[in-house]
């Protein structure tokens, strides 16, 4: 018998072709708010304001976002207008995405 699609792929193929925003949320709530409950994190709110995502943290999710989507994170893009909140992060993936 085949094995559905969502089990031959991997985790971050996966949560990418499910969608930025959902993929996003699942990395942040898993390595930043482990254990979170997933309605604490608003798509508006300042990760780094908020305490989700420090400095090293941030490193950790270019990182993310390169591997995942498949672009790179120039330095600068590297700002709070890009990376401050899930919306914002899902405006710039869009964006980058637009641009390939």
């Amino acid at each position: 018998m085949n094995k559905p699609m969502s089990d031959t792929i991997s985790d971050p193929v996966r949560d990418a072709l499910s969608g930025p925003r959902d993929a996003l949320r699942a990395f942040i709530l898993d390595q930043f708010l482990a254990g979170a409950d997933p309605s604490s994190l608003k798509d508006e709110q300042s990760l780094e304001r908020t305490g989700v995502i420090d400095s090293a943290g941030m490193l950790e999710l270019i990182m993310h976002l390169e591997e995942t989507f498949g672009f790179v994170v120039e330095a600068e893009e590297a700002l709070p207008s890009n990376f401050d909140s899930i919306n914002n992060l899902v405006a710039y993936v869009g964006r980058k995405r637009d641009a390939a």
